[in-house]
C-alpha cells in the first residue's frame, strides 16, 4: 500500500461532504468557486485529488468534514 505524506480526498468524499452531488461539485470547479484537483493518486490512472490543505485554503470547515470522512474510511478499511 502506497502512504501519501498528506491526506488526499477524491471528488466522490469532498462531495459528500459538502451535501452535494457530484454534477455540482463538478459544475462548482468549472465555475471556479472551487479550487482544481492539485494531485495525481498513484495507482489510480489520470485520477486526481485533492490535498486538505487546499480544501482548507477553500473551506476549512469543509476541510473538517474531509478529514473526518477519511479517518473513518481508514479505520473501516
Amino acid at each position: 500500500m502506497i502512504v501519501l505524506p498528506i491526506p488526499v480526498a477524491r471528488l466522490e468524499t469532498i462531495a459528500a461532504a459538502a451535501g452535494s452531488s457530484l454534477l455540482t461539485m463538478r459544475r462548482r470547479i468549472s465555475a471556479g468557486q472551487f479550487p482544481p484537483a492539485n494531485v495525481r493518486l498513484p495507482g489510480r490512472g489520470q485520477e486526481r485529488g485533492w490535498s486538505l490543505p487546499t480544501i482548507a485554503a477553500h473551506d476549512p470547515a469543509l476541510a473538517d468534514r474531509v478529514k473526518r470522512i477519511i479517518v473513518a474510511l481508514e479505520v473501516v478499511g
